[in-house]
């Protein structure tokens, strides 16, 4: 067993690896991967982040949410101490910009695409999804959801969320 679901619906890594989780709930059944990296908690300066968000791509680095200080944070090995990745620390806003000069206010999940190195992020408080594009000049842009909270489906620039959360991507690239 590589990680166990605790009470509150959080999943729990227990060592490195990969498992099966069976979501059922309201007479339909989800299948998906987990993948456990032994990333629970890192250690950056004096405080401790605890990740809502991670993800590895097919070099084993790692890409990790805090909500703490409003970035992406990214490790190139799975155990080393990770670095800020995107948005700026402590600085919670909605900021479409460079990866360094981009905001997040709290982002939460993350998906990668293997494909063309794209990482997608929940942005949970500016209830938006944001796609951070690879590479040292990578920007930060909102793909989806008006930044304000609603449960409206439509197009890319209409629709909206409430808290987005989880984010899966398919093996075609499709969010």
């Amino acid at each position: 067993v590589v990680g166990e679901v605790r009470p509150d619906g959080s999943i729990f890594g227990k060592r490195a690896g990969f498992s099966t989780l069976k979501v059922s709930a309201a007479g339909s059944m989800w299948t998906g991967t987990v993948t456990v990296v032994r990333v629970d908690t890192a250690e950056i300066g004096r405080e401790t982040v605890s990740p809502a968000g991670v993800v590895q791509d097919l070099a084993q680095q790692v890409y990790l949410t805090s909500l703490a200080d409003h970035t992406i944070l990214f490790a190139s090995k799975p155990l080393q101490n990770p670095a800020r990745y995107a948005g700026i620390e402590h600085s919670p806003g909605l900021r479409d910009d460079s990866r360094e000069q981009s905001q997040f206010r709290n982002p939460a999940f993350l998906a990668f695409n293997q494909s063309n190195g794209s990482l997608y992020v929940t942005d949970s408080a500016n209830h938006v999804i944001r796609r951070v594009r690879p590479g040292i000049s990578g920007k930060v842009e909102t793909v989806a959801g008006t930044g304000a909270p609603g449960n409206v489906d439509g197009s890319i620039d209409q629709g909206s969320f409430n808290t987005p959360q989880g984010i899966p991507i398919d093996s075609r690239g499709n969010l």
